[in-house]
């Protein structure tokens, strides 16, 4: 059933006509009232395309206004703007951790070793998102990701890089000081742009060679080969 909304007037105002402004539902709108009678009925569609009666009370001493009353919309609208939102956050968050994927392999040394099959990230200050390093015999092993900077020369690393001829998951190769007792490998050279560690042949100082390469959404978007020589009783 049609609202309706009251509407005091005046005897001079109900007897020539008025302009006033009238609280609907909706929201307020300015109506042209005829001259009209007390307890008049007048219809008025809304901005929405429903009807609103307007109920007419002719007085000489008008009550207070009462306050607006506000257009609020469904009560289902502020929990489904809610839920949006956290749906949108949810996205920007799997977007960020995807952006970071990388997938490294490392293996051995030796100049002359045959090349493993690489994969993974280097990192300047010395940590590689992931990494193959060539021992001896041509084992492959992964690396967590860390941070995207290719190593730069001269950079030491502790750890060891086992002997084998499959892939093998390692977590304590890390970059150290020189000068640490824990300083098993040192980068000699790098070569950018490729993952193919027979680069390192051409030094014939490599002990090991390392290769780094970095994915995003699937593709490659930086590798690097490194040349590392072993330190103390790491050297061959």
């Amino acid at each position: 059933m049609p609202e309706e909304v009251p509407l005091w007037l005046t005897p001079n105002e109900a007897a020539s006509g008025v302009i006033r402004v009238v609280d609907l539902p909706t929201g307020s709108v300015n109506l042209r009232i005829p001259p009209v009678r007390d307890n008049s009925l007048i219809k008025v569609s809304t901005a929405t395309g429903g009807t609103t009666f307007i109920r007419i009370r002719v007085t000489d001493a008008q009550p207070q206004p009462g306050p607006r009353r506000a257009f609020t919309g469904s009560p289902l609208a502020r929990p489904l703007f809610i839920l949006v939102a956290l749906c949108v956050l949810l996205a920007v968050v799997v977007l960020l951790t995807r952006q970071g994927d990388s997938s490294p392999s490392a293996s051995g040394p030796g100049a002359g070793a045959t090349a493993p099959t690489p994969s993974g990230t280097g990192d300047e200050t010395g940590h590689p998102d992931s990494a193959t390093h060539d021992t001896g015999t041509g084992p492959a092993l992964t690396m967590p990701p860390v941070a995207p900077s290719p190593y730069r020369a001269g950079t030491c690393l502790d750890g060891t890089i086992p002997d084998s001829t499959t892939p093998v998951s390692v977590s304590d190769v890390d970059v150290v000081a020189c000068s640490s007792a824990d300083a098993h490998y040192r980068v000699i050279q790098t070569f950018h742009g490729t993952t193919d560690m027979s680069r390192c042949r051409g030094n014939s100082d490599t002990q090991y060679s390392f290769s780094s390469e970095r994915t995003l959404n699937g593709r490659t978007i930086s590798s690097v080969v490194y040349c590392l020589v072993g330190l103390g009783s790491y050297a061959r």
